[in-house]
């Protein structure tokens, strides 16, 4: 379907989850061949972008004033997970993957699933318990430890996903260092409050009552 390009809303979950990376080779690549892949957009929300973002944006920076998009329809509670499963094959960084584990636990977390007619949508089988962290690890292809020792360090040193993220230091290093800083800092609290052991010729110990007896 052929919309006008300035008819297409952004959906406001996309750019708190995922960062918009340069766009310039996308942009050479519609130059040379056109868009080999459609937006997709949902029609129960006005046209809101569901899959696309950067071939948006690539589009409109080269001046095109419309574009063949691809309709679907989804419910606007299931736009959010909608949009998570559309960028399941995305290439993420660990600081997208923790973003989208945040949202995630607020949907898996309230309610065991929903149904949909979507076949992108991800999966829930609404008869079964759900374990929400395993879950959410294995929709981000982490293990559950990766996961935990992510969202510690974000937690602890949010700035460190970033060195992460650009290949400076492994999730495990930073993990392993912010743990051996943590107990050595714990080892002094623990000696600051550690009473002073009266030891001397002055003094003498009694283990029992002080008081004078007649």
């Amino acid at each position: 379907m052929i919309v006008e390009i300035n008819k297409l809303q952004i959906n406001k979950y996309h750019e708190k989850i995922y960062q918009t990376n340069e766009i310039d080779e996308l942009k050479q690549s519609i130059k040379e061949v056109g868009l080999l892949e459609k937006i997709v957009v949902n029609n129960n929300t006005d046209l809101t972008i569901i899959s696309g973002y950067r071939r948006y944006l690539a589009l409109k920076e080269l001046g095109y004033k419309t574009v063949d998009v691809k309709i679907i329809n989804v419910n606007p509670d299931d736009e959010l997970l909608t949009l998570i499963s559309f960028n399941k094959q995305r290439v993420k960084t660990l600081r997208e993957k923790l973003n989208e584990s945040d949202y995630l636990k607020s949907i898996w977390g309230q309610k065991r699933g929903r149904k949909s007619a979507n076949d992108k949508v991800i999966p829930l089988n609404i008869n079964e318990p759900v374990d929400t962290r395993k879950k959410i690890a294995d929709e981000l292809k982490l293990s559950t430890g990766q996961l935990s020792k992510a969202e510690f360090i974000d937690e602890k040193a949010p700035e460190l996903i970033e060195e992460i993220d650009k290949g400076n230091f492994s999730v495990n290093q930073i993990y392993d260092g912010l743990r051996t800083k943590e107990k050595k800092e714990k080892s002094k609290s623990d000696q600051s409050v550690t009473p002073t052991i009266i030891d001397n010729e002055y003094y003498k110990i009694i283990n029992k009552s002080s008081d004078l007896k007649f």
